[in-house]
């Protein structure tokens, strides 16, 4: 395992010096997909390496210290290796984005994107809570990066310092925590924090709230995920793609890894509190999708609901409630991708995201709308996607611990199929309006075809097999609700 780490890491820098040795911009394009297809393909492998039939974890340590006891511990199951593949997938996806919307410092950009890969990929990777951190927060400076040199430029410095300002607040006392447990423990390995270390009940109480902020942030949940609208209001189309389908999962997979297996105790005192931010996360967030003029600002508002449903079901304490927060984490990096890459060729086509200026493009861009509403139905759960059975889960998972939660989930899937689709019939419904006619209305393109067909694929095909699927991480998310 420590050999393919190191194997892995060779090859992200061997990326980053080819491409900042390239001066034309097509080769860096060429270059960049070429890799971002390699890592793909290991990540499959390495996905189909792992024995789905019984609980494994594969790791290798590193010894780095003794004086200090630090060890560098590498590692993969069944949920981190399902992460690593959407990450390189989200990966492949967001390069073909990036081919004709990024028009300046392109070398700059890719050694970035490659760079911000690599961080994500390490976090998944990370059995060693100092490590852990190390890269969780590391990813924050790519995305920064991003944001502030290729956003919007009307508040594209105040989302990037929200980004960054929002994260690290919380994240201090994270730190501190760390540093705590490996004093105290003499080992910041997850495994052994997880079924070894004995944590009293008060130190649990302490140390779930400081990990559940460092993680909260990035869902985000209510009334923390300010920075959000902002980040994605200014981001790049790439940049809300990665926003929405990876970074939001590393705070959702830090609750799933740690929150979840080493304070359980800590879990079941906080429920009552849990149950009010999730429930005001999803209901507030549908309010406010309903409310918004800005297309992205529909969608943004949208992840808080989604992520704050995850919170539901993970922190229900059963299986159902479990698996469906993690199927709702995959099918939700999907469809936002989807949603963020249609509204940002929309932007590219008419130089707007405001809704008051679309009306009636169905019968021009029938193609477009096409995708345009698998993705929204997906987006509420409708039968063809993988929400709707994630969705499923949790709805079944929340009933078990709360009903009175699940009538308020009830509630907030009402508001989300009527945010969804006032969005779809505001702008391809009606008649076309002044502002559009002066454009070239252009249906979906072939590169476009390339980007979509893959993410809605996914969606629909795991949606249809998901049985198998299911059977891939059922032993992990047994264990999970078993110590839950």
């Amino acid at each position: 395992m420590f050999f393919y780490y190191i194997c892995l890491s060779l090859i992200f820098f061997f990326i980053l010096w080819v491409i900042s040795s390239l001066t034309d911009e097509l080769y860096i394009k060429l270059v960049s997909l070429c890799f971002s297809v390699f890592i793909f393909i290991i990540s499959v492998f390495n996905f189909l390496l792992l024995d789905f039939l019984k609980f494994e974890v594969v790791t290798s340590t590193f010894e780095i210290s003794t004086k200090l006891s630090l060890f560098f511990t590498i590692g993969v199951d069944m949920i981190s290796a399902v992460f690593i593949l959407l990450t390189a997938f989200i990966f492949v996806i967001v390069v073909l984005i990036a081919w004709n919307s990024i028009k300046f410092k392109i070398k700059m950009f890719f050694c970035l994107l490659f760079l911000l890969e690599y961080f994500i990929l390490n976090v998944f990777g990370s059995f060693e809570l100092i490590f852990f951190y190390f890269w969780f927060e590391s990813s924050l400076i790519p995305m920064f990066l991003i944001i502030l040199i290729w956003g919007n430029l009307t508040r594209k410095t105040v989302a990037a310092f929200y980004l960054i300002m929002y994260t690290l607040i919380f994240s201090t006392p994270f730190f501190i925590a760390i540093v705590f447990i490996h004093y105290k423990f003499g080992s910041s390995n997850v495994i052994f924090l997880t079924y070894s270390a004995v944590l009293s009940v008060s130190y649990q109480k302490v140390m779930f709230i400081v990990f559940f902020m460092a993680f909260a942030v990035k869902l985000p949940v209510f009334p923390i995920h300010i920075w959000l609208p902002e980040a994605h209001v200014e981001s790049p189309t790439t940049g809300s793609v990665i926003l929405a389908s990876l970074l939001l999962k590393l705070g959702y997979y830090g609750c799933l890894r740690f929150c979840l297996q080493c304070f359980p105790e800590a879990i079941l005192f906080y429920k009552p509190v849990i149950a009010i931010i999730g429930i005001a996360g999803c209901i507030y967030g549908a309010l406010l999708s309903l409310s918004q003029n800005d297309m992205k600002k529909v969608i943004a508002y949208s992840s808080v609901s989604h992520m704050s449903v995850c919170l539901l079901g993970l922190f229900s304490g059963n299986f159902f409630g479990i698996l469906g927060s993690f199927l709702m984490a995959i099918g939700h990096s999907f469809v936002s991708s989807s949603l963020f890459f249609l509204v940002g060729s929309l932007y590219d086509r008419y130089h707007t995201r405001s809704l008051d200026y679309f009306s009636g493009l169905g019968n021009y861009i029938p193609i477009f709308s096409f995708f345009f509403f698998i993705a929204v139905i997906s987006n509420f759960g409708f039968p063809i996607s993988l929400n709707f059975v994630s969705e499923f889960f949790i709805f079944v998972g929340v009933g078990f611990w709360n009903f009175s939660v699940l009538l308020f989930l009830l509630f907030y899937s009402v508001l989300s199929v009527a945010y969804n689709l006032l969005l779809f019939i505001k702008i391809f419904h009606g008649t076309l309006k002044n502002y559009i006619v002066k454009f070239v209305v252009v249906d979906l393109q072939k590169r476009e075809l390339y980007i979509l067909f893959p993410l809605m694929f996914c969606n629909v095909f795991l949606c249809f097999f998901i049985s198998n699927f299911i059977k891939f991480v059922t032993p992990v998310i047994l264990l999970m609700s078993f110590n839950a």
